[in-house]
């Protein structure tokens, strides 16, 4: 999807579009430009929307549908009614975007956090790293930067997995966990939480697309470093947390590579609990023509 596309050879700017829905009025702003919606969403404290801020939506009114193409815009804006969304029609799809995720200066909105709710993120993030670390109560104390509380506690707020990403990162970087272990006893950890959940081993492996063939040769330490591809089918097949998924990832010397375009899909579909490996290919084929499993090199 290129976002940045003009639609049309004329420019389209229409503000005021009124449409009612279930008896309420929604006012829209309207446009074919992307560059004109930028702007526009600047008058609301929003940085310019990207790629990865976008979600399918398939309940898009069939009444804003029609008010956007009479208009001839691809990208139509209402902060009417608590509704706070940007819209995108591109290729007869429809997209969305809630305009809280794009708010400018992150760091500030940290500051209302209540502290009791900081005290439960804290917690969350200290028990995601339990199993982890030998002394995850002393490497938690390192941690005390609201940075990470903040991204913690918007995990359930739709922030895009790309910024959730961007901030552990350079927690990671940052060296502010003492310890780390190596990527095959990092491994074993979840390997054998799996199994004693109930897992079963041939399930890590079918359910992340991987031969059994790949993944014995890794977890035997025959490979003793992994493709980031097989990292991330691990991941998948694992079921890991966000968190866990970027502890195997670092472990693996990957965690940049997130950033790009394969780990960023993945990265997202674990912060969405969807560890569907068809359904993953398919947004990666979909979006950069590969997906995960096939052609194997470990």
């Amino acid at each position: 999807m290129n976002i940045n596309e003009q639609f049309g050879n004329k420019l389209i700017v229409k503000d005021d579009v009124k449409i009612t829905i279930d008896d309420k009025d929604y006012f829209y702003f309207m446009t074919n430009n992307y560059a004109v919606i930028c702007e526009k969403l600047k008058e609301y404290g929003c940085r310019s929307v990207l790629e990865n801020d976008f979600y399918e939506n398939h309940n898009l009114s069939q009444k804003v549908k029609k008010a956007m193409s009479e208009v001839g815009a691809c990208w139509s804006l209402t902060v009417s009614n608590d509704a706070n969304v940007l819209n995108l029609i591109y290729k007869d799809k429809s997209y969305i975007v809630f305009l809280k995720n794009l708010k400018q200066a992150p760091h500030k909105w940290a500051k209302n956090l209540t502290e009791e709710y900081r005290k439960a993120v804290w917690k969350e993030i200290c028990s995601a790293w339990s199993s982890i670390y030998n002394n995850p109560a002393q490497d938690m104390k390192v941690l005390k930067n609201w940075d990470l509380a903040f991204f913690c506690s918007n995990l359930v707020r739709g922030k895009p997995a790309e910024y959730y990403l961007y901030l552990m990162i350079n927690m990671f970087q940052s060296n502010i966990l003492k310890e780390i272990r190596p990527f095959s006893e990092i491994l074993d950890v979840f390997i054998n939480r799996h199994i004693e959940q109930g897992g079963k081993i041939s399930d890590i492996y079918k359910k992340a697309g991987m031969n059994k063939q790949t993944f014995s040769r890794i977890r035997s330490g025959q490979i003793e470093r992994p493709t980031l591809d097989s990292i991330l089918q691990l991941s998948i097949g694992l079921r890991l947390s966000w968190l866990d998924m970027l502890v195997l990832t670092d472990s693996a010397g990957y965690l940049n590579e997130l950033r790009e375009k394969t780990g960023n899909v993945v990265f997202g579909s674990i912060v969405n609990q969807n560890y569907d490996i068809d359904s993953i290919n398919e947004q990666l084929w979909q979006r950069y023509g590969k997906t995960l499993g096939f052609n194997e090199r470990a």
